[in-house]
């Protein structure tokens, strides 16, 4: 009677194992595709990176992998979601410690300086990047965080369609005819360009430098905000791995530039390195009628300007191995530059016919 009992609650035990994986592959298969989601779930096809640069799309579209390895040697990768909100900082980094062992990485905190706003809000931003990751107990967590942040009831119905992302997607019947939707049923698609995105636009309209915006003044960040980097930075402070701090350039008003003033000074405090980018657009020779695609956003000349100021600093300041000539690499990587390259110009390409189609209206 016993061994009969033990066979038929392992076939219930393997039954109900099958069908939850078969469940979580077909979530797999209905979940919202974009840049971010490749970026998250590509990281574990990557050889051994030393540089991972974590944030939103002021990380996606401002540092070039690919750039980077061109000048520097330097293996790097954009670990970066859409509208990336702050609470998801640790869970990213959780993520990126389980899949590689990186030497340094480059935190964009632009989010922790925009205010929180509720979790309705920062729906996208948030699924973005835990409808992106893999069904594990670090996802589980990263969700627990967000809902801690924004003060939701994890018990709630809202916070279990974060958990249980089946409630939001079981509708999208559409998935199951789509080519795309089947290439990402293990959750695991090539990231392009080592995480870059590429933008066509060259900017919603003709720029100019802020003015008045430097200044020596603080004003305090809002207390979750606060209270939820100090926990990341005592967190870092257990790992073996030196962290840059930073803040991509882009039109700010001078509020902005005392939040930001107060956030370094807490980021210094335990030792880190900061730059806010904002203080450095003649160093990085940005060009405001051209090298940005909107107020917020570097274009394709503005990433390269960004990433060659930001690789210099990391050459000067960190210990970061040049690869051009090992074997290891050299070989994949060139041939990933060679491929990004003719994208790049492409793209170029665009913003020069855009730039110059507005140049021609300006002077009507």
């Amino acid at each position: 009677m016993m061994k009969i009992f033990v066979k038929y609650v392992i076939k219930v035990t393997a039954f109900l194992l099958i069908f939850v994986i078969m469940l979580i592959h077909v979530v797999y298969l209905q979940r919202n595709i974009s840049y971010g989601r490749n970026n998250v779930g590509g990281l574990s096809r990557e050889e051994s990176i030393d540089v991972i640069c974590v944030g939103g799309s002021s990380t996606a579209v401002y540092w070039k992998p690919l750039l980077a390895w061109k000048e520097y040697g330097m293996t790097s990768y954009n670990y970066a979601t859409d509208s990336f909100r702050e609470p998801l900082m640790l869970g990213a980094i959780r993520e990126i410690f389980a899949e590689q062992n990186p030497r340094l990485l480059v935190l964009d905190v632009r989010s922790f300086t925009s205010g929180i706003g509720d979790l309705n809000d920062s729906e996208n931003g948030i699924r973005n990047m835990t409808d992106s990751m893999d069904f594990n107990f670090n996802r589980l967590n990263t969700v627990k965080d967000v809902m801690d942040f924004y003060g939701v009831d994890s018990s709630s119905d809202l916070a279990l369609s974060y958990y249980f992302d089946v409630i939001k997607y079981h509708t999208n019947t559409e998935a199951f005819g789509s080519s795309d939707a089947w290439s990402h049923i293990n959750n695991d698609c090539e990231a392009d360009y080592k995480g870059f995105y590429f933008e066509t636009r060259a900017y919603n309209e003709i720029l100019s430098e802020p003015e008045g915006i430097q200044t020596e003044e603080r004003s305090a960040i809002e207390s979750n905000s606060e209270e939820y980097l100090v926990e990341l930075l005592e967190y870092l402070n257990t790992k073996d791995v030196d962290v840059l701090f930073v803040m991509g350039p882009k039109i700010v008003d001078l509020e902005t530039q005392k939040l930001s003033n107060y956030l370094g000074d807490i980021i210094t405090s335990y030792g880190y390195n900061f730059i806010n980018g904002n203080c450095y657009y003649e160093e990085m020779g940005l060009d405001f009628s051209k090298d940005f695609y909107n107020g917020g956003h570097l274009n394709a000349y503005g990433a390269d300007k960004y990433t060659s100021f930001i690789a210099d600093f990391i050459k000067d300041y960190y210990n970061i191995e040049d690869h051009s000539r090992d074997k290891l690499y050299y070989e994949k990587w060139n041939e990933c530059y060679n491929s990004f390259i003719i994208r790049d110009n492409e793209i170029k390409a665009i913003i020069d016919e855009t730039y110059n189609a507005n140049l021609a209206a300006l002077s009507e």
